[in-house]
């Protein structure tokens, strides 16, 4: 569930498209698909695209009630994490009869559409169903961004290297492995200079990851930032950013830190770890504390890699740019519209969950 800031960014990037936005409040999941059906029943949608597995799971009725391509876009590679007993091979089941009745199943990594195919092996034989179109950026407003002077908003001296970590307070997210390894580094034997850890992101477990951090004897060495929406001007002010994920699915922001060419530590975990290799990003293991302590050490006491993250903005900024996802989307919903015979293409008619 998007943050009250994170919902206004969406509209605010959607209204000049001329894309009308209808919102569902509802939180129970019958609630939630019934308002689906509903609006569906209305529109007569040419597509329908689900963005994760909640979204896709609401919209099977549009799929069976209306007959309307169904196409599922997955966020999520953690389906060993569902739970236990009886309650996990309900949902695997209904995941399953969700994916057997999507016309089209978008992976947005390959590391996604491996882990999917691994857990739900009947995809193997459905192949023609499953593709993958990475995530990808708006490349120019990264590129033209000005750096955010983020030292003096916070009145500290030039000397401090400033470290930033994006996202939700949430376990994958690996923030408290980032503690650990700030902990380490303060403790350990590095030549150390002035270190401040920028934190910017809100919901999940902030109140605990602060406390945490209060027994640690931490608090001054970190700072915490709202949700941020001019994220390339915010990255173009840090001197490091750290992703110390455990797992991810299609992350973007790696992609956004280097077309800023801001140097990177991030990890070796699923998802990630296709993301950084072949880049100047530092990849250490995944939920390894010291590992990401002695990046930090060698980060910050000599070579922060600038210039190399600098070096590769071209390519970055080519190699990322969200055109090419967007013509792929775009065949998919020509596929589905002309191939199956739901007549002419209407962009503002094809609905997103």
């Amino acid at each position: 569930m998007p943050s009250v800031e994170e919902y206004k960014t969406v509209v605010q990037d959607l209204s000049p498209a001329g894309i009308e936005i209808e919102t569902i409040r509802h939180t129970d999941f019958l609630r939630l698909s019934y308002a689906l059906l509903s609006i569906a029943n209305d529109l007569k949608p040419a597509v329908v695209h689900a963005q994760g597995m909640t979204s896709v799971l609401a919209s099977v009725p549009i799929k069976l009630f209306h007959r309307i391509p169904l196409i599922a876009t997955l966020h999520d590679v953690a389906f060993d994490k569902l739970g236990s007993g009886m309650m996990v091979v309900f949902k695997k089941a209904a995941i399953r009869a969700a994916l057997f009745i999507s016309d089209k199943i978008h992976c947005v990594s390959g590391a996604a559409e491996k882990k999917l195919i691994e857990t739900f092996p009947f995809l193997e034989r459905r192949a023609d169903r499953v593709v993958m179109i990475p995530n990808r950026i708006e490349t120019a407003q990264f590129l033209d961004a000005e750096p955010r002077d983020l030292r003096q908003e916070l009145s500290i001296d030039k000397s401090t290297r400033l470290v930033g970590f994006f996202g939700r307070f949430m376990g994958p997210k690996g923030f408290r492995v980032l503690i650990n390894a700030v902990e380490k580094y303060m403790n350990g034997t590095y030549a150390k200079g002035k270190l401040l850890i920028l934190a910017f992101g809100s919901g999940g477990f902030i109140r605990e990851d602060k406390l945490y951090l209060e027994t640690k004897g931490l608090e001054p060495v970190f700072r915490f930032f709202p949700f941020t929406p001019n994220i390339a001007s915010t990255i173009k002010g840090l001197d490091l950013v750290v992703i110390p994920s455990l797992w991810e699915t299609g992350p973007i922001l790696p992609l956004e830190a280097m077309v800023c060419g801001v140097p990177i530590i991030g990890t070796d975990c699923i998802g990630l770890h296709e993301v950084l290799i072949g880049t100047p990003a530092t990849i250490v293991k995944a939920g390894d504390a010291s590992a990401l302590a002695d990046a930090l050490g060698e980060k910050l006491s000599g070579n922060l890699g600038k210039r190399e993250a600098e070096n590769f903005i071209t390519k970055a900024a080519i190699e990322f740019d969200v055109a090419q996802s967007v013509s792929a989307i775009q065949s998919l919903y020509n596929e589905l519209i002309f191939v199956r015979g739901h007549g002419e293409s209407r962009p503002n008619s094809t609905t997103g969950g």
